[in-house]
């Protein structure tokens, strides 16, 4: 599936994703498998057209049964340092795929104030801040640092050994309507952006 933009935006699968989260994640390439998965390809390619992906935005259901079946998350978003429309940009023709399959209501995404994110990507495409998540389960990698979370680790084969099992702190959760009928439910749910705070 193409889009407007030409031959630079792209729907396809994980593993063309996995260069990019290997290199420029923070959490890596283990993620639960994605819904959809979403490039957007350098310029150049060897027929002049276009090249690897340099951006990467993966969906997939949410592990939380508390958002519905008629939402997805953004469970992924990464770059390098490739220049090219901003990642707002990018994740709006993400959402025009997502609503042509006229399934889902809202689009939901964590950010990890551990990792120094507080979703400025978020707050800059005027998704709707609702809060903080959870606590949740996350694996560490004793000798590279990598973290799964629990979904991704229980799916993957690691040799549970290598990984400490610890806890994450709240997340702050984002939430972007796909229909009116979700922007008129959320919009008053909708709180203050929140801030970073240095550590």
């Amino acid at each position: 599936m193409k889009t407007t933009l030409g031959p630079f935006f792209d729907i396809t699968k994980k593993p063309e994703a996995i260069r990019l989260l290997k290199s420029y994640h923070y959490i890596g390439p283990q993620c639960a498998d994605p819904a959809f998965t979403f490039v957007w390809r350098r310029a150049g390619g060897l027929f002049g057209d276009c090249g690897e992906p340099c951006a990467a935005a993966l969906f997939a259901p949410p592990a939380s049964f508390a958002w519905g079946r008629d939402s997805i998350e953004l469970i992924r978003l990464v770059r390098d340092d490739t220049e090219m429309p901003p990642l707002t940009s990018f994740l709006s023709e993400c959402f025009r795929c997502i609503r042509e399959r006229k399934r889902y209501e809202f689009v939901v995404a964590y950010s990890d104030p551990d990792a120094g994110h507080h979703g400025g990507i978020y707050q800059a495409g005027n998704w709707f801040y609702v809060g903080t998540s959870s606590r949740k389960i996350v694996y560490i990698h004793n000798e590279s640092g990598r973290r799964s979370s629990q979904r991704s680790f229980d799916q993957s084969k690691y040799d549970r050994e290598d990984w400490v099992k610890t806890t994450t702190c709240e997340k702050f959760t984002y939430l972007y309507p796909l229909t009116k009928r979700a922007r008129k439910e959320w919009l008053p749910k909708s709180l203050p952006y929140p801030k970073l705070i240095q550590r």
